[in-house]
């Protein structure tokens, strides 16, 4: 970080971020419409068909290379623009929440995505003499599904050097990491009984599923700030006067880091497990595949952001009062050079995953926000383009974090 001020000489030397600005707002119109026909066509994860294909369509007309679908993945694609190294990639996210749309803004993520990634195009092209390729990646199924988990999986990302990502936010801030996040499902089976005239020859699945949950309410006392447990019953009998033989209920578990989270879920299992001695009922856990990890910082990449945004008309927050949240960025992080940042959307300081939040992600200062983003992104990637210092600082402090 102690470079920061070359970093900013050598942005003002080589690039002009009135011309970014400049390819940003030429574009914005379209990308304009793309985000708001996304936020009123919310698809849920995996099932982002007409999403993908606005943005495949757009970044064919704008010249890139694209490649629809992955593996058995139809709605993520890679958009790839030259072909020398090194290769950035700018991440997309446009999957909604089930019922509740676009309340988490992945609208405004898809057209930062798009803005940047046709800005840094558009430069590549007029100056053939610098070395770079630019793609942008369409990943579905941010949320719990873990696209990008899958996409790691399936190589999607193999030849990329380093990863831009943004999120819109009650404030605008640099990354500020994320928690990990594993989900689990619990079933407990007893047996059924008359739950009036032989409660005796009934074991109760539904007392093993409130045990849990008396011990994790019990268990968040003695939790540090940065872990969460979260959880509810998706199934707890059916009428009164039968004793349930079977329940089901699905948790998030949460940890700042690895060795945090394998602390809570062996915790967590074992809680399972009691809560079944005490019932004398039989337990399930069943652990979804696709587990977030933490965002692993990049220092470098951090200071790019806070020292240069103001140009961009962002504006960071030096304290995050929000709380933090878990992503499948965070395993990308863990593999390649990667960072996250944020953009405020709203003035009220409404939260994510609200209706509040789902209104303010399209409005006009939400979009402006958007390509404000957008522009450093593609600053950040041209800079990585030209300077071989910060290239190596990032890496570096990839490599040994």
């Amino acid at each position: 970080m102690g470079n920061c001020s070359t970093y900013i000489r050598v942005l003002i030397m080589k690039i002009n971020a009135s011309d970014i600005q400049d390819i940003i707002r030429r574009n914005a119109p379209e990308i304009r419409k793309l985000s708001d026909f996304v936020h009123a066509n919310p698809e849920v994860g995996f099932d982002e068909v007409k999403a993908a294909a606005k943005q495949t369509s757009f970044l064919r007309k704008n010249g890139f290379i694209v490649g629809a679908g992955i593996d058995d993945l139809p709605t993520a694609f890679k958009a790839s623009y030259g072909n020398e190294e090194p290769t950035v990639a700018i991440l997309s996210e446009y999957d909604a929440l089930p019922e509740t749309g676009h309340a988490c803004g992945h609208n405004l993520i898809m057209s930062a995505a798009l803005a940047a990634g046709v800005a840094v195009k558009e430069y590549l092209f007029a100056h053939p003499e610098v070395s770079g390729s630019v793609c942008v990646i369409g990943t579905p199924a941010e949320e719990s599904k873990g696209g990008k988990v899958l996409m790691l999986e399936k190589h999607a990302f193999d030849g990329v050097d380093f990863v831009f990502s943004s999120h819109p936010f009650p404030d605008t801030l640099p990354d500020q990491g994320a928690l990990a996040v594993a989900r689990f499902t619990v079933r407990f089976r007893g047996h059924a009984a008359h739950a009036a005239s032989a409660p005796h020859l009934g074991r109760n699945a539904l007392d093993a599923i409130l045990l849990l949950f008396n011990g994790i309410n019990c268990w968040r006392q003695q939790l540090p700030d940065s872990a969460r447990v979260h959880g509810v019953i998706t199934s707890g009998g059916n009428v009164p006067n039968i004793i349930p033989d079977y329940t089901e209920a699905y948790f998030y578990l949460r940890g700042i880091d690895v060795a945090t989270q394998d602390k809570l879920e062996r915790r967590f299992v074992e809680m399972v497990k009691g809560a079944a001695l005490m019932t004398e009922t039989k337990y399930e856990i069943e652990k979804q595949d696709t587990p977030y990890l933490p965002i692993k910082i990049n220092a470098p990449l951090n200071a790019f952001f806070i020292e240069n945004s103001s140009a961009f008309g962002l504006y960071p927050e030096k304290n995050n009062p929000h709380g933090m949240i878990s992503t499948d960025v965070g395993n990308v992080s863990q593999r390649i050079p990667a960072t996250n940042w944020f953009f405020k959307i709203n003035d009220d300081g409404a939260a994510l995953h609200t209706e509040a939040f789902k209104q303010a992600a399209t409005t006009d200062y939400a979009f402006e926000q958007a390509m404000n983003v957008a522009a450093i992104i593609a600053a950040g990637t041209l800079e990585l383009f030209l300077n071989a210092d910060f290239r190596h600082d990032v890496t570096a402090d990839f490599q040994h974090s």
